[in-house]
């Protein structure tokens, strides 16, 4: 019986995140939806049970400290429940971007750029345009990125230099492009992705995860 509850706000944050995703991301960001699904659903489950073990430890604690006010008592014992909500929270954001790093090794991630790059040069039209890959990218080549550039033009008519910058950036993965004048820039680092569903997500997993 708990195994099929557990499993039904599994999915049913599962639909929710993807809706949401739909919603809220850009049409590239759609490309890693189905991987960052999995992974959310992953750590959900991890995080169930792990909560579940936790909120015991604390019951067991309220009822040794029973000889104290039971109003200060109830407040500790709230606090906690409420920080272990939150680490719980925060670690599975954390889970999905260090399994996202997994995602770089997959063709994918190949199309991701591509794509990524592709809106980056429908917005600018022309010039050119610095692509700033993160440090721990050891797949994409200059040799890759000018590959997308001559097939972008082609296909959309467009007339982008991409030239990858010897700096890098600190992310988990992706990218950051940047128009020759600096004064605009497109970032597509996973952080950055993630953030913008962040918030719209938490209230619904702490809503499945707690209630």
């Amino acid at each position: 019986m708990l195994k099929d509850m557990a499993e039904s706000r599994v999915k049913k944050i599962h639909d929710y995140i993807r809706e949401e995703i739909n919603k809220q991301c850009s049409k590239i960001m759609l490309d890693a939806e189905e991987k960052v699904q999995e992974i959310i659903s992953e750590a959900l489950t991890n995080a169930k049970s792990l909560y579940l073990e936790k909120i015991n430890e604390i019951k067991n604690e309220f009822d040794k400290i029973k000889n104290r006010s039971i109003a200060e008592a109830e407040f500790n014992a709230k606090q906690k429940i409420l920080k272990r909500k939150n680490d719980l929270i925060y670690s599975i954001f954390d889970d999905v971007l260090n399994k996202l790093k997994q995602y770089m090794a997959t063709d994918a991630y190949v199309k991701f750029l591509e794509k990524s790059l592709t809106e980056v040069a429908l917005n600018v039209k022309s010039g050119e345009v610095e692509v700033v890959l993160c440090d721990s990218d050891t797949i994409t080549s200059g040799n890759m990125i000018k590959s997308f550039e001559e097939e972008i033009n082609h296909k959309f008519n467009t007339s982008i230099s991409f030239r990858v910058s010897q700096e890098k950036i600190k992310a988990t993965g992706g990218f950051i492009a940047r128009y020759a004048d600096g004064k605009i820039s497109y970032d597509y680092t996973f952080e950055t992705i993630l953030d913008k569903i962040k918030e719209p997500l938490r209230p619904v997993i702490s809503k499945i995860l707690f209630e």
